[in-house]
């Protein structure tokens, strides 16, 4: 397996290097590629748009029309599939667990990326700093940017190694076409999907419904006392945008995500620790405000409800029942302006944070007898933050800037420290030519620990309120080109973490606390290359090569994939459009298997108004493991299996 993953990586890196000798029109169909596509602008890197070549950072963006020639039904799938990132999760698709979902890496580092909606930062949860990207369905995307390494100064905490920025659909411009679809697909595995959506000057409308069957031993625990596996239950999605522009400067927009889903768990050893779990979760998205290209300022609201119900098979057990509220509200602007030769940015940022859980545990034993013990959740904070950037350019080949900002948490319990941050950025860019440009970016980043690390109190962890956030600092050297028919990158980075949040016993309170206890860095090189072949066809490749790790207990062990590759190629065709890509993972953590999934998809246009789909995961019907841990001697080794092969065929309608 991992012979056959080489081999595919050098082909893809072989292709590029010997189709970009070739010279001439690359066709004159109407699937002729235009340079603004191959070097897109991107808004995330300065929080205003800013051309491919100007931005001193290695940024990857998805257009619409690369998301439509993509397999796969959510943002979390799409992420997946694009240079410098690697997905981990507890269930296949990314489902939550009780709270735990999938996360999105970057360039070998879990937990150091920021997820933002529309550049806003109301995705994350602030009980485990969790987003639920696996519940934003793909007709719902406008775009994703993802921007790596130094971001903080533009976005605050958790913006370490990264970050994501998902963008809805919005309104047509003025004087656009009004239009409005629906589609109805199905697959194996029980899995269905149907939706409808408009489109008009004024709103975007769309709603989404789908699911997909019970799925046996998506997960496989191997302890040697107590083995068991996890079989997922039925799941039922449901999905809603609306966005409306009523003025040219005002934007108002809602989202609500809902999924259905559970889990059972059977231990072979010891039947009576059998259970099962129901679990209805629902977000709400809400936000607008003024959004001008020198004047943004937005409004934001995040309401998540989750409940969750655990049902033991044994007759002495009593059932539980948990409810999680979390909230996330604030206000973020920002203002561009001129003086001279330079561009000044600045703005600020206000959040405030709550959870509010009731949990309910087991006490007691089969002898004793079991009582549900009940507790309370309720935390709260206030993070204020401003920050400024200043971008000069002393010359017609050179782009300098320097930004600043300072944040500050205020924790609402007495017993909790409060934590300010300064945090510089430097970067330089320098034009080679009309197609070439290189840059250095720098800057210190932080983290702060989530409501969980702070104030858990449950029976095996505990959270430590006297915590500290993670700290660190990010190094990237980088070169662009782009031209009308391709578009490269390859950065050098090195990103360097302290302070790094671990769970340590304590023997005294006979379970794991949270401490701030090691380091953790990643040093390596990331690469892209998008290339219009002519005749419709266009090849991609990107990915990452690097050396990440952390400690535990002062050792240090790996932290992530080594090595990353997502090597596609496509045609755009009048009538016919496919494409098939892979995402690759070798060297991975833990002493995982190497991860090498095969994705495809295929659209044909029957007439202006209908389209016929078809699209597979997992081609080659592989054992494919999303996550675990295999390391000889840990307290526990389990896998996280994907299903395997997945056919998902429809229509689609256009009026």
């Amino acid at each position: 397996m991992r012979k056959l993953s080489l081999i595919l990586i050098l082909l893809g890196l072989a292709c590029p290097v010997a189709a970009s000798g070739a010279s001439g029109d690359p066709g004159s169909t109407p699937a002729q590629p235009q340079a603004t596509t191959l070097a897109p602008v991107t808004v995330t890197a300065k929080r205003q748009a800013a051309a491919f070549l100007d931005t001193a950072a290695a940024t990857t963006t998805l257009e619409r029309e690369d998301i439509e020639l993509m397999a796969g039904d959510s943002a979390l799938d799409l992420v997946e599939q694009t240079a410098g990132v690697f997905i981990s999760a507890q269930l296949p698709g990314g489902v939550n667990q009780g709270g735990m979902n999938g996360e999105a890496g970057l360039r070998g580092l879990k937990g150091g990326e920021l997820v933002l909606l529309n550049g806003l930062p109301i995705l994350a949860s602030p009980a485990n700093g969790g987003y639920d990207l696996a519940m934003i369905p793909k007709r719902m995307i406008e775009r994703i940017e993802i921007v790596k390494g130094a971001q903080a100064v533009l976005y605050g905490s958790q913006a370490m190694s990264g970050v994501i920025n998902i963008i809805t659909r919005q309104p047509l411009a003025s004087g656009g076409q009004t239009q409005a679809g629906a589609d109805a697909k199905a697959g194996n595995r029980d899995r269905w999907q149907a939706g409808v959506w408009g489109d008009h000057p004024l709103a975007w409308v769309g709603g989404q419904v789908g699911g997909q069957g019970a799925l046996d031993q998506v997960k496989v625990n191997y302890s040697t006392r107590s083995p068991y596996n996890t079989d997922l239950k039925r799941v039922e999605d449901q999905a809603a945008l609306v966005a409306t522009r009523p003025l040219p400067w005002l934007s108002l927009n809602y989202m609500l995500n809902r999924q259905e889903s559970g889990y059972t768990r059977a231990y072979g050893k010891s039947p009576a620790s059998d259970y099962q779990t129901d679990q209805k979760l629902t977000h709400n998205y809400l936000w607008g405000g003024v959004d001008r290209p020198d004047l943004r300022l937005m409004g934001f609201l995040h309401y998540s409800h989750m409940d969750l119900g655990y049902d033991y098979n044994a007759l002495n057990k009593p059932n539980r029942d948990e409810q999680k509220h979390h909230q996330s509200l604030g206000l973020d602007g920002q203002r561009s302006s001129r003086l001279g030769t330079v561009n000044l940015l600045y703005g600020l940022r206000y959040v405030y944070e709550r959870q509010h859980d009731t949990d309910q545990d087991l006490s007691g034993s089969d002898k004793t007898g079991y009582r549900v013990v009940e507790s309370y959740v309720n935390h709260h904070r206030h993070q204020g933050s401003l920050f400024a950037m200043a971008e000069w350019e002393p010359g017609p080949d050179w782009l300098l800037s320097a930004g600043l900002r300072g944040e500050a948490a205020f924790n609402a319990e007495q017993n909790s420290d409060n934590h300010q941050e300064a945090l510089p950025q430097l970067s330089a860019l320098y034009r080679l030519n009309q197609r070439q440009s290189l840059y250095v970016n720098l800057g210190r980043t932080f983290r702060l620990p989530t409501f969980t690390q702070l104030y858990s109190t449950s029976a095996t962890i505990g959270g430590n309120p006297d915590l500290g956030p993670e700290r660190g600092w990010t190094y990237e050297l980088g070169w662009k080109t782009a031209d009308k028919t391709y578009a490269a990158s390859l950065a050098l980075f090195h990103m360097a973490y302290t302070d790094k949040i671990r769970y340590l016993y304590n023997n005294a309170q006979e379970r794991y606390i949270a401490q701030n206890l090691d380091k953790w860095q990643s040093t390596g090189v990331e690469a892209q290359v998008k290339l219009a072949l002519g005749g419709g066809f266009w090849l991609e490749l990107g990915g990452y090569w690097a050396d990440p790790w952390e400690e535990d207990g002062g050792v240090e062990k790996q932290s992530g994939p080594k090595l990353q590759a997502v090597p596609g190629l496509s045609w755009r065709g009048q009538r016919l459009q496919a494409g098939v890509n892979a995402v690759f993972q070798l060297e991975r953590e833990d002493n995982l298997d190497d991860y090498c999934n095969l994705r495809g998809r295929a659209s044909y246009r029957l007439t202006d108004w209908c389209r016929l789909e078809l699209e597979a995961d997992n081609l080659l019907d592989k054992r494919l493991v999303i996550d675990g841990n295999m390391t000889p001697g840990a307290s526990s080794n389990y896998e996280v299996l994907h299903p395997g092969l997945n056919v998902f065929a429809g229509v689609s309608f256009v009026f």
